[in-house]
């Protein structure tokens, strides 16, 4: 294996894992979407005058807080973990020709640097609606 063959290897995992991502964080933005409409559409005095509402809202509310999108946040973990797995497998098959460190720092690090950014941004959206549902209440 060359190195040309090595980096379109470890790039074609790298975009795997983007795309990944990108589908799993309209996961979350739409999680985020429907507790911002439950919190535009709360109102206590609405609650007060009608009971049906609020039944229903609370309904909402509740769903919403067993719902959170866990796969979304744990998903890219485990995926990225299995790509940069088989990507160091392949390094470590690669020829000698191979410039190990170079191809590790050029790859590896936007990978583990994607998944951790994504993993901090899912986390502090979730932890902001439970809190905004927690408020409502």
């Amino acid at each position: 294996m060359t190195t040309s063959d090595l980096i379109a290897l470890l790039g074609d995992y790298l975009t795997i894992l983007a795309i990944v991502i990108a589908f799993l964080s309209t996961q979350i933005e739409a999680w985020k979407a429907e507790v911002r409409s439950l919190e535009a559409e709360w109102s206590e005095a609405e609650h007060k005058a009608n009971n049906l509402l609020k039944l229903r809202h609370e309904a909402v509310r509740r769903a919403l807080r067993s719902n959170t999108p866990k796969f979304a946040l744990i998903a890219p973990i485990i995926l990225g973990g299995s790509l940069l797995a088989l990507g160091g497998c392949a390094l470590h098959v690669a020829g000698s020709s191979v410039l190990k460190p170079e191809i590790m720092i050029l790859l590896f690090v936007p990978a583990i640097l994607l998944i951790v950014v994504y993993v901090a941004y899912g986390a502090l959206s979730v932890s902001k609606g439970k809190t905004k549902m927690e408020n409502l209440a």
